[in-house]
């Protein structure tokens, strides 16, 4: 079993267990915990399987896999997560699920142990090593270019003073000397790239070819072989930017895929959600929920759309650490906010149009970028500049292009003009009170939003025109 379609179910139960604790649901919630306790068990029995057999793989990435998978599971039994569930069903059942403050004080205190239990677990689920690696190797290569363009530098300015005869040559030869051996340390670093290695081994030699020469009084031949050895000192960085042109390629890649598959993750929940919302509706219209079955109903769909804001949790901070997409990052949070807008309307029964609405617009936003990351994906790797002898570091390869996040703003502009002429319609006329009603704050928020794609069409368009 995919270990990505595992993390999921301890999400959902992360998600249920704050539901349980509510006063009014304790009957309904010991069923579901108890439901909970066995989907525990069975996800732990899986994981044990599937741990056992990526051990086994040949690829490294699935060892990686299990090694995580074997922390959580140790995890588990050290924290005895099991019991906690059978803890927190028995408070939910004393007295037959009857509301008693006594009750509902113990299952808060146990449901917090076990929702901390269940977020290291997932974190330890959702680790990976090879990202780590990735960027690891990133600072490694930067570090050693900087240095390679020091070298390079140091010999040229060498190079200078040997053509112009004006400093003593045994100094210029010492100085020779030192670079030499700098040169030597730097190819016999472990972190080096093999075929720069090559190339500052026979810089290596010009250079002490260089200090015969300059000894000898020989400075014409000496600014010669000088010169041979930048030449060798530039492949040798032209080599390291093509290593970290890749590892930077491959980075993007890997955000790419996760992201997309974060984003696959919430469209099943928030078309499941859209499902839901759209049968209570037809079923309700725009009154508040009464029906008991009605409100069970709405209380499940609720617990989906939590599940599908704590994937976006995560979704956010990978986004947020991306300075070359504020548009992308600017539609994640926008989809968190109607997430977070639907979720409050689930739980105050309110499923009207607006409602409706809303669920179709996370979906529909949600395809959108899908697509979006589908099609950056399929395009070949980016070049950059950076090659033929460090004519500058290679700058990180945007996370989407410019004009798929052109794409992305006109869509999000869509959306809120239809938004707020909805909202014009099914609202006209209403009396709202003074205070802050949540239809209100929903406007609010619609002007914000509008406020922040004006910014973010602005930065965008900042950006490009550095490029």
């Amino acid at each position: 079993m995919n270990l990505l379609r595992l993390a999921p179910l301890l999400a959902c139960a992360l998600c249920l267990c704050a539901r349980a604790a509510e006063p009014g649901v304790l009957s309904e919630s010991a069923t579901r915990q108890a439901a909970l306790q066995r989907a525990f068990e069975s996800v732990r029995t899986k994981l044990t399987l599937l741990a056992g057999r990526l051990e086994n793989s040949t690829d490294p990435r699935d060892r990686e896999r299990a090694v995580n998978i074997r922390k959580a599971l140790a995890l588990a039994s050290e924290r005895d997560t099991a019991t906690k569930f059978q803890g927190f069903l028995r408070s939910l059942t004393i007295g037959k699920g009857a509301i008693d403050l006594d009750n509902l004080t113990t299952a808060s205190r146990e449901v917090q142990a076990l929702r901390a239990d269940l977020k290291l677990i997932l974190a330890l689920l959702n680790e990976d090593g090879a990202d780590a690696a990735l960027k690891k190797r990133e600072l490694e290569l930067k570090e050693l270019l900087e240095r390679l363009k020091r070298l390079k530098m140091e010999e040229r300015k060498l190079q200078n003073a040997s053509e112009a005869k004006k400093d003593d040559t045994t100094k210029l030869a010492d100085s020779q000397d030192r670079l030499r051996e700098e040169t030597k340390q730097l190819a016999e670093q472990k972190k080096t790239p093999e075929k720069a290695k090559n190339a500052l081994g026979r810089a290596q030699g010009k250079m002490s070819k260089a200090s015969r020469q300059l000894r000898d009084g020989e400075n014409g031949e000496a600014a010669m072989s000088q010169a041979d050895a930048e030449a060798d000192i530039d492949e040798a960085i032209e080599e390291v930017e093509n290593e970290l042109r890749e590892n930077q390629q491959d980075q993007r890649e890997r955000k790419l895929r996760d992201l997309l598959a974060r984003c696959m993750r919430m469209l099943g929940h928030q078309r499941e959600v859209r499902d839901g919302v759209t049968t209570l509706h037809k079923q309700v219209g725009d009154s508040v929920v009464t029906n008991p079955i009605q409100r069970s109903r709405a209380g499940k769909v609720s617990d989906v759309q939590l599940t599908s804001l704590r994937e976006m949790d995560e979704v956010l901070r990978l986004v947020r650490q991306e300075e070359t997409a504020v548009a992308f990052a600017e539609v994640f949070d926008q989809i968190h906010l109607d997430m977070d807008v639907l979720k409050r309307r689930l739980d105050r029964l309110d499923l009207g149009t607006p409602s409706v609405q809303v669920a179709d617009d996370i979906v529909v936003a949600l395809e959108e970028v899908i697509k979006a990351l589908q099609k950056e994906l399929q395009k070949p790797p980016m070049g950059g500049g950076g090659g033929g002898g460090g004519g500058g570091t290679p700058g990180t390869p945007p996370l989407v292009t410019h004009l798929q996040q052109l794409k992305i703003i006109f869509a999000m502009q869509r959306r809120i003009n239809a938004r707020t002429e909805l909202y014009g319609k099914h609202y006209r006329g209403e009396q709202l009170p003074r205070e802050a009603t949540p239809v209100q704050q929903e406007l609010s928020e619609l002007a914000k939003r509008q406020k922040r794609i004006h910014e973010v069409t602005k930065e965008l368009s900042t950006q490009e025109a550095r490029r």
